[in-house]
């Protein structure tokens, strides 16, 4: 079988599609990943076949749109404007390319973002579409939606209203340039206001989420079409060495503290590293920085800090006694299967969403929004991160169970029992 994934956004976004992809692979199904081109290489790397989308991630978030994504947003609407902003200069350009990479494939597998895309491109071919998330975006009374604060979830009702009612936010603001892209690219008719993220539900195509059960257990008015496998961890390549003289940082003291933002960016790399820097200070603890793409700046002078960019986590995070970071979903899953209590910075809204959990699960401190982090919130939440004993057993606790899970074997099954039901009923309507 054919499988055509469509992976859109940050490293983050990409590298649990690209392991799901090898599970697949591994079953004996032709893999295509469709994503941004700075990721070329590691899918060809693994083997997968790789069909590139024109469009730059690093260089969005650089632009002024992307920044102010980045930045405080105090509403959902607000935000919606800025991600629209930030979208629609390639929107029409990535719908083609991701159109021209499923032409052929037998099952589209759309991520969180690529399911814009592909979604419509399952309506052109007729194709069957699998989605593949790691945020929950399904409605449910036990929570509220990832881009609605916690508070607000003040019983079943409530929560599962905020989830219907995201989702048509969500679809008021991209149904104009989503309909302009159906009309010139894939020649098909507008859809109307009622959001088709609820049609999909309707009509039970498939949703495996790619996060830990351990973390955030599945609720139990999910249908049985919706699973939680696991997350699906890209670990790093058998071949892969670590530098000589980060062995040699690590060797050389107790185990340092991580700071790094990922694919977020701020308008001031220095700025940001110098607050992290006195916050790290004070504490008294050594440090590696992830740069990341242009999070934190290369200025160190401290022989107490080491600067890496895009070390494996799975290598690297056993080794740190907390980690700070984004609250990015791979990041946060990478952290707390090490058994290291995390300290998040949430940037977005979904990242807020993990932050929460996270602090709730008793494995990571209260998050601090990007726009209220200080040199004394930060350097009291990582006191609180490296001595905390309860939070410290709580983390490795987790982390024990988080490592006896297969995220991705667990994805497969889901996979190849859908497509199996689906291959069955078209059949059977034909015959």
């Amino acid at each position: 079988m054919r499988v055509t994934f469509l992976a859109i956004g940050s490293r983050g976004d990409v590298q649990p599609m690209i392991a799901f992809g090898l599970g697949l692979r591994a079953a004996g199904h032709t893999v295509t990943i469709a994503t941004h081109s700075i990721f070329g290489a590691v899918v060809r790397e693994r083997g997968l076949l790789f069909h590139p989308l024109k469009s730059d991630p690093r260089v969005l978030l650089s632009t002024a749109s992307g920044r102010a994504l980045l930045k405080r947003n105090r509403s959902v609407l607000m935000f919606g404007r800025r991600l629209i902003g930030l979208a629609a200069p390639c929107f029409q350009q990535d719908m083609f390319d991701c159109w021209q990479a499923c032409r052929g494939a037998d099952v589209i597998v759309g991520s969180q973002l690529g399911v814009g895309f592909g979604l419509h491109i399952a309506d052109k071919l007729h194709a069957p579409l699998v989605r593949a998330y790691y945020v929950p975006v399904s409605p449910t009374s036990a929570y509220p939606a990832a881009f609605v604060p916690a508070i607000l979830g003040m019983n079943g009702r409530v929560n599962t209203w905020t989830h219907a009612a995201m989702r048509q936010v969500v679809w008021a603001i991209m149904r104009s340039l989503t309909n302009a892209a159906r009309r010139d690219v894939l020649k098909l008719p507008p859809l109307s206001w009622r959001d088709p993220y609820g049609m999909m539900d309707r009509y039970e195509w498939p949703v495996l989420y790619g996060h830990s059960p351990a973390v955030l257990p599945p609720p139990r008015d999910w249908p049985d079409w919706v699973t939680v496998t696991g997350f699906w961890f890209l670990d790093r390549a058998e071949d892969w060495r670590p530098p000589a003289d980060l062995v040699r940082y690590l060797e050389a003291g107790p185990p340092p503290v991580y700071v790094g933002f990922g694919s977020m960016t701020t308008d001031s790399p220095s700025e940001t590293s110098k607050l992290v820097l006195r916050a790290l200070a004070l504490t008294g603890n050594r440090a590696v920085l992830d740069t990341g793409w242009g999070g934190l700046s290369g200025e160190v002078g401290s022989p107490d800090v080491y600067l890496v960019n895009n070390v494996p986590h799975d290598w690297l995070f056993p080794r740190m006694s907390a980690v700070v970071h984004h609250g990015g979903v791979g990041t946060t899953h990478a952290g707390i299967r090490a058994g290291v209590p995390s300290v998040i910075v949430p940037f977005l809204p979904d990242q807020r969403f993990w932050g929460h959990h996270v602090w709730k699960l008793g494995v990571g401190t209260r998050p601090i929004p990007r726009a209220q982090v200080s040199v004394q919130r930060l350097d009291e939440a990582i006191r609180v991160a490296t001595t905390d004993q309860n939070m410290r057993e709580r983390a490795a606790s987790i982390g024990r169970r988080i490592r006896t899970e297969d995220g991705v074997a667990r994805a497969v099954e889901a996979f190849r029992a859908y497509t199996r039901d689906y291959c069955t009923s078209t059949l059977a309507a034909g015959s």
